[in-house]
Order: structure tokens, then C-alpha cells, then sequence
């Protein structure tokens, strides 16, 4: 079960029919399945009361390797994390359910640099070692099912780098991401006056890589150097006002809006007013979905009337939702028509 706060903890164990159940300690948990010998399944939206099926893959993949330092010499003592895939953690299966996949595994190399993880899922995989003094070090490996793969890992002696984002008109940006080497990186947070910092990075030239919401991505790429700070010039996108009601003008309070069918980052308002960030010149579609709902966001043509700056209202049309609780039906699900 992935708790809020504790992250994986295990739930419960399987009977000979393979039935279990698990105590949720909130409405909506994630819960997935692992045997010793199998890849383990995708973590699903479990709800109290609903029959939940998780399926294990198939022959797990073993990836092993060992950690050595610049001259050569074994490294004991690193971290080692293994299981982000390049397309992120979060998907749908063919029924279009949201899924997420399993946690990353961490371990530490031994005394001979040496380390082992088991029972992982087929595909390319990420590979994270960090150790201290050292710079960070980064692949994606390609698993096959029921094989064995073997990485080298060379650390290098690390130097440290900081810098600053700041918009247009020299304002700090707060909460921006920050990723060494581009996507697959290391990430940072901005702070209150827009800075960040890495600890240990190679001395060599480094490329950072800039999003946020509300931001254009930004890309930069110069000598890393402990003495100078980096200053990143990142521009700000419009801002487009959307309310929404029904035929009758009332607000659409608390709805669930996003410009992506899983991007569940914002809610309306109790006058159904939300405000969005979209990139110009590619406008996408507009996802909406009722405060009780549990499937994807539902998706509508992006509103033409829509401005940057100025408030456009949104008239919705006939939607069809899942209910986030299933209780009072023993356990079959319910959908409900709302016309606006």
C-alpha cells in the first residue's frame, strides 16, 4: 500500500485464491502486488468496498552492478536507486484506468562496490548513484525478462554549483524545477529568492534544464565552477481565466480542471473560477471533472473566447463520470449524466 506518508509499506498477504484485503487509511490509496520471482504489478486507485485486481508481470529482471571511483577502486557505501522509466511514473491500462508504477528500489554497494536488485520489471529503467564528495552519476538500462544485466558505475570527483532563476524583469522565481543534465537528472526547487544548488557535480560543462508551471522551459549549458553562480533568465506564459457554469449561470463550485486528461493540479473556486497556464501557440484540449469523480478528466475543445488576462466563460456539455464512492451499490460502479 503507498501511504500519503510513510510511502510503501506492505498491506497484507494474498490468500490461495490470491484474495486479500487491505485497511485504507484514506479515501483513495494505492496498492500493488509482489512475489519473489515476478516483475511486480502496477499500483492502482483502490477504493473501500470495490474489488480490486492487480496483475503480477512476468519472470522478474535482476540488474547488478558494481561502483567504482575515477582511478578504478570499489566504492562502498553508495546509494543506488533503481526504477524510474523515462516516461514517468504514471499511465493507463487498456481499460483506461490510471495506473502508477512501482516504486524505485534503493540499496547500498558493499565493500567491493558490488550491488543487486531483483524482481524488476522489463524495459528501459533508471539508475541513480550517488555518493558523498562524488558528482551524481546517471543511465537508463534496458531489462529483459528473466535475465541478468550487469552496469559499471564511475564516479568522479564532485564540485559544487549554484545559481538563481529569475524572470523577465529580474523577479525571482519561486518553486521552479531545476533538472541536471536535462530531464533525467537530478532535480532542485527555486527558494523564496529563486535559488538553487548541487552539492557535487562533475567540474566539466553541465546543462540545466528549467520548467514550472506558468514558465517556458529553458535550457542552458556552461563550465560548472564551485565560484560562480548561474544566473537563468527563464520567460513567464500567459495566464488564461476560465469560469465555468451551467445553463442557468450557476458556478460549476470546486470542479477539477487541467489541460492534460491525468493533470488533476487545479480546481475551480466556489464561483467556478480557475486560472490556467498554456503555452502559446498550441492550445490543447480543456479536461474537466466533477469533485466526486474518479476516472480521467473528461475532455472539451478549448475555449476560443478564451484571452490572456481576461475572464472567459466556459459552458460545459453533457459529461459522464465515475463516483468516488461505490459503498451504497456493494461495490458496483455508478455513473452519473450531468448536463450543463
Amino acid at each position: 500500500v503507498q501511504h500519503r506518508l510513510l510511502g510503501a509499506v506492505p498491506g497484507g498477504q494474498a490468500d490461495g485464491e490470491g484474495r486479500f484485503t487491505v485497511v485504507l487509511a484514506d479515501v483513495t490509496m494505492l496498492v500493488g502486488a509482489e512475489l519473489a520471482g515476478h516483475a511486480p504489478s502496477p499500483r492502482m486507485f483502490a477504493e473501500a468496498g470495490r474489488m480490486l485486481e492487480l496483475w503480477l508481470g512476468g519472470p522478474g529482471a535482476t540488474l547488478r552492478g558494481q561502483v567504482v571511483v575515477a582511478d578504478g577502486r570499489p566504492l562502498a557505501g553508495a546509494l543506488v536507486q533503481v526504477g524510474q522509466p523515462p516516461g514517468g511514473s504514471v499511465g493507463t491500462d487498456a481499460a483506461g484506468r490510471i495506473t502508477v508504477f512501482p516504486s524505485p528500489r534503493r540499496v547500498v554497494s558493499d565493500a567491493q562496490g558490488r550491488w543487486e536488485v531483483r524482481d524488476l520489471p522489463a524495459g528501459p529503467l533508471g539508475v541513480h548513484v550517488r555518493a558523498e564528495q562524488h558528482a551524481a552519476w546517471h543511465r537508463y538500462v534496458d531489462l529483459r525478462e528473466g535475465e541478468t544485466t550487469e552496469v559499471h558505475c564511475a564516479l568522479h570527483p564532485g564540485v559544487a554549483l549554484h545559481g538563481r532563476v529569475v524572470d523577465q524583469a529580474e523577479q525571482p522565481i519561486v518553486g521552479a524545477t531545476v533538472r541536471l543534465g536535462g530531464t533525467s537528472g537530478e532535480v532542485r526547487t527555486s527558494d523564496a529568492e529563486g535559488r538553487f544548488g548541487y552539492r557535487f557535480v562533475e567540474p566539466g560543462p553541465q546543462r540545466l534544464e528549467v520548467t514550472g508551471s506558468g514558465l517556458v522551459t529553458q535550457r542552458v549549458e556552461r563550465p560548472a565552477a564551485s565560484a560562480t553562480e548561474w544566473r537563468i533568465v527563464v520567460a513567464r506564459l500567459p495566464k488564461y481565466r476560465l469560469r465555468l457554469v451551467d445553463t442557468e449561470g450557476t458556478p460549476l463550485a470546486h470542479w477539477r480542471v487541467g489541460v492534460a486528461a491525468h493533470d488533476r493540479r487545479h480546481t475551480a473556486d466556489a464561483d467556478g473560477c480557475v486560472e490556467l497556464v498554456v503555452a502559446e501557440g498550441a492550445l490543447p484540449q480543456l479536461f474537466l471533472g466533477a469533485p466526486e469523480a474518479i476516472d480521467a478528466l473528461q475532455a472539451l475543445p478549448w475555449p476560443a473566447e478564451a484571452v490572456p488576462g481576461l475572464l472567459a466563460t466556459v459552458v460545459v456539455t453533457t459529461m459522464r463520470f465515475g463516483l468516488a464512492s461505490r459503498a451504497a451499490t456493494g461495490g458496483a460502479a455508478v455513473t452519473y449524466n450531468i448536463t450543463v
